[in-house]
Parts: C-alpha cells; structure tokens; sequence
C-alpha cells in the first residue's frame, strides 16, 4: 500500500506543478497570441507535454519515448476531458448547482480517475 500511496503523492504534485507550468505559458504567450481559444490551447497542449514527461519519468519511472504508453496518454486525456464536460454539464446546466463548487467537486473525481487509468493502464509495465 505504501509504494501506491507514494506514487500518488508523486501525481498529485506532478498535477500541481502542471498546473503552474500551464499558467506561465498562458502569461508568457498573452500578448503574442491573440485569441483567447488558440492560448488556451497551446498552455493546455504545453502544460500536457510537460505532464506527461514528468509522470513517465519522476511518478512512474519509465522512458517516455514509448509510443504505447503516449497513445494510452492521449487516449487517456480525451477520456477525462470527455467526463469532465460531461460532468460539468449535468451538474450545473441540468441540476443547476453553482459552477465554482460543482468544478472542485468534478476535478478531484478526474484528477482519481486519471490516477487509476494511469497507475493501472497507460503506465502498467513500470510494475
């Protein structure tokens, strides 16, 4: 159980720091890049870049050239972004709770999700 707690301390602040990593790319390109949409995409595709390097090598301990473990990645992403919005839209548009409190509630329901997926899927040969 310990070596899983360990692991999940890891993601948890390999999760943090993308986040950090995701808001210095956001400031950095503001006045370069116009549109609003296309920043936030290049900080989100920036930020997962850096993810996904810093769990391949420092969470689970594996060469991040593989291209088995980063399509399981992507997949991965996609799949949490899916339920994310899912989540967003039947919490706030159809049960109308407050948009805030029902994104904390959703993240920490992706943020364990992407931890099994990963921990159990995309990085199972690091076992």
């Amino acid at each position: 159980m310990k070596p899983l707690l360990n692991r999940a301390t890891k993601f948890g602040l390999v999760g943090l720091i993308t986040v950090s990593v995701y808001f210095v790319i956001l400031a950095f390109f503001r006045h370069i890049v116009s549109s609003v949409f296309l920043l936030s995409a290049l900080a989100y595709v920036g930020s997962s870049a850096f993810n996904f390097m810093a769990h391949s090598k420092y969470t689970f301990g594996v060469n991040f050239a593989n291209v088995r473990i980063f399509g399981r990645y992507v997949v991965m992403h996609m799949v949490c972004m899916l339920l994310n919005s899912a989540f967003m839209f039947g919490l706030v548009e159809i049960a109308n709770n407050e948009l805030y409190q029902s994104q904390i509630f959703v993240t920490i329901i992706i943020a364990a999700t992407s931890f099994l997926l990963s921990h159990y899927w995309i990085y199972r040969e690091a076992d």
